[in-house]
């Protein structure tokens, strides 16, 4: 059988991101069978979600939108984020030790205040759940 780009593209991508999570050399795991490349995908990206990461709160140095992300390495976030962006950020906090699920629900928190995707109107909402966090991690 005939594997289009598209299914070959698709099938590298899952080989190369198994590699990274279990450490095994590429051409080891594009040697496994698919099923067990299946497996191993679905067990890595079980643990990558219960990875403990760090929240950021990111600003405009002018001020505006804040936004609320999560991030391995948050110095290359913030480089990453700065290419794209016309005007200086600043890290207005970072916590450290964060699940992704503590994301999820303080966006879900913050909805009513969403401008677009992560980023979030600077109102008396968002600077609760920034000061909550200083709170609880005896900054406060």
């Amino acid at each position: 059988m005939k594997i289009g780009s598209k299914e070959a593209a698709r099938s590298a991508a899952a080989c190369a991101e198994v590699a990274r999570f279990t450490g095994l050399p590429f051409g080891d795991v594009v040697g496994l069978p698919v099923r067990q490349r299946r497996d191993l995908l679905s067990a890595a990206r079980r643990a990558s979600d219960r990875q403990l990461e760090t929240l950021y709160f990111i600003q405009s140095v002018d001020g505006g939108p804040i936004k609320i992300g999560r991030a391995r390495d948050v110095k290359r976030r913030m480089a990453q984020l700065q290419i794209g962006s016309p005007v200086w950020l600043e890290l207005l906090l970072a916590v450290h030790g964060v699940a992704k699920q503590a994301e999820t629900d303080l966006h879900q928190r913050l909805a009513h205040c969403r401008v677009h995707g992560e980023w979030f109107i600077d109102c008396d909402a968002v600077r609760f759940e920034m000061k909550s966090f200083l709170i609880a991690a005896g900054v406060l």
